[in-house]
């Protein structure tokens, strides 16, 4: 996240729905050759914050290049209900219907 907020010169969101505790064992589990280096990039990622939507629902967030409140806030903004904000809920019903489309 860090880089490619450097490399853009833009702010990175990161967000996921559920809390979980990691997917270190995923991790160990898919790439038992490669996981040591695996982890070590996925710690530098530090932990997720918890938000509020002014839907009520949350979201946890990981931020680079913007505070947790600025993501906060544009989140909001583009989160007409629930907890998907509107450009990810576009892109998964666009990658489904592509999915459909190829088989």
């Amino acid at each position: 996240m860090k880089r490619i907020s450097e490399k853009t010169e833009l702010p990175v969101i990161g967000v996921t729905y559920e809390e979980s505790q990691g997917i270190e064992d995923a991790i160990k589990h898919h790439f038992p050759d490669s996981y040591e280096t695996k982890l070590a990039e996925y710690s530098k990622l530090g932990s997720r914050e918890k938000i509020t939507l002014h839907t009520s629902h949350n979201l946890y967030i990981r931020n680079e290049g913007c505070t947790v409140l600025e993501a906060t806030q544009l989140l909001d903004k583009i989160t007409l209900q629930g907890s998907i904000p509107e450009p990810l809920r576009i892109t998964q019903l666009l990658a489904n219907t592509l999915l459909k489309a190829k088989f």
